[in-house]
């Protein structure tokens, strides 16, 4: 996965990735999981985004609250 993480991120050589992309080219399993793959990041990061937290903040708490035993 290295080599598809590094193609993501631009860090391949031009004769690094001309190869890739012509491979790409002509084997589909590799493009199926290449898209796969982007598709799993671009989830992850939409996931990431939430603003919202799965629980609501419970009201009229703060630290200056609690107590310490």
């Amino acid at each position: 996965m290295g080599l598809i993480a590094d193609y993501l991120a631009g860090h391949l050589s031009p004769t690094v990735l001309a190869a890739f992309e012509r491979h790409l080219g002509h084997c589909h399993d590799c493009t199926a999981f290449l898209n796969t793959y982007k598709k799993t990041i671009e989830a992850t990061q939409s996931f990431l985004k939430i603003q919202s937290p799965i629980w609501p903040k419970p009201q009229g708490l703060s630290p200056e609250g609690r107590h310490s035993s």
